[in-house]
């Protein structure tokens, strides 16, 4: 198998039942029961192209152009970054530090630097009462969230805005809750990523300058002061390596009772904090 240099025996094996899922609609219990039907020429070509891309390191959720998030399917491309388990860890803390309680209660709610939507869209879901708006300065990434809200049955608002230059937006009212997965990854920690994470995935919703690695977190802290209600509360994702530096951040920013929690590696990955 042209993959198992690349990906070795299990992952390269996991990868041909989604391509053969995707492309040809047989999934891993009826590949066996197939055994002596035959491709379409279409879907063989579609095969060994979508090889190709993996041999060289395209992520497979960018090859079959989707990936699951909080049990949904979510388009994604190159144009955003693919979910991760960590961010919808972040979602799975607020949900359940609101309760399904207050599912249906209007609150305003702030996605920051949305990509494909995956926080906004699960969030409403969840929690069907809440008004969801959410921006990105990507207007690719948008026409991806905002496809991928339509196709889950989701009411939310999308705007293209750069969070760094806040101050310009107009006055768009006041939130409950803003939450953010902004980039976080230093310049100098590419040298640790993965080839498909680091060649294929958008560097702009990845990495901060080494010399200003809270520049996002500064920003949304900022705006966050200025716009959540009072008692309003603001979740972040974070860099496991500044997670001190963020609670200081939150604290002289006008928020209390700031702290972290780890993701399910054990690495701190989320800061929250309260508008006093």
């Amino acid at each position: 198998m042209e993959l198992l240099p690349v990906y070795g025996e299990s992952e390269a094996g996991q990868m041909i039942k989604m391509l053969f899922e995707h492309f040809c609609g047989i999934s891993g219990a009826s590949m066996v029961l197939r055994k002596n039907e035959y491709l379409s020429q279409e879907q063989y070509s579609k095969l060994i192209e979508a090889i190709s891309a993996l041999k060289v390191h395209v992520p497979i959720q960018y090859v079959i152009g989707s990936a699951w998030f909080a049990d949904l399917r979510f388009e994604v491309n190159p144009s955003v970054l693919i979910p991760r388990p960590e961010t919808e860890e972040l979602v799975d803390c607020i949900v359940k530090d609101y309760g399904h309680s207050l599912a249906d209660v209007a609150f305003k709610v702030l996605d920051i630097g949305t990509g494909s939507g995956c926080i906004a869209v699960a969030l409403k879901k969840s929690m069907p009462g809440w008004v969801v708006s959410a921006c990105d300065f990507s207007a690719e990434a948008l026409l991806v969230a905002l496809r991928n809200a339509e196709m889950a049955g989701t009411g939310i608002d999308f705007f293209k805005t750069d969070i760094l230059h806040w101050k310009e937006w107009p006055d768009a009212g006041s939130y409950n809750l803003i939450v953010s997965n902004p980039p976080y990854v230093c310049e100098h920690e590419k040298e640790q990523m993965q080839p498909n994470v680091l060649e294929h995935e958008p560097p702009t919703a990845l990495y901060v300058p080494d010399e200003d690695p809270l520049v996002f977190y500064r920003a949304i802290a900022e705006f966050a002061s200025s716009r959540l209600v009072k008692n309003g509360k603001l979740y972040l994702e974070i860099n496991e390596n500044y997670g001190q530096e963020i609670i200081h951040l939150l604290g002289s920013s006008g928020f209390a009772d700031a702290e972290l929690r780890k993701d399910f590696k054990g690495k701190d990955r989320f800061a929250i904090a309260c508008k006093v």
